[in-house]
């Protein structure tokens, strides 16, 4: 997903499973990982789990990521490219 900020500002990002894997694992949900380019194509952020205390969710998320004014790319995919899945991506101002 492209993304053009005109100031830099701080994000907020979630990839949170919106139903099964599509590799015949249906009762399994989709494990997504995030991803931030930069417009020359470098990885600038990832993430693969979102934790809660002891628990580790099947959802990817960001919080406080500082990115200047400029064009970047978000990515969604199953984590590690194994498995694919419905998603929902949340990108919002953090604060």
């Amino acid at each position: 997903y492209p993304l053009t900020l005109d100031a830099a500002t701080s994000l907020n990002l979630y990839a949170n499973p919106a139903g099964p894997r599509t590799n015949n694992r249906s009762g399994m949900p989709f494990d997504p990982a995030l991803y931030v380019y930069n417009a020359q194509g470098n990885l600038l952020y990832w993430s693969n789990e979102t934790a809660f205390g002891d628990a580790t969710l099947f959802d990817a998320s960001m919080e406080g990521v500082e990115l200047t004014a400029g064009s970047y790319t978000i990515e969604v995919r199953g984590f590690a490219d194994v498995v694919a899945g419905p998603y929902k991506l949340v990108v919002e101002r953090a604060g």
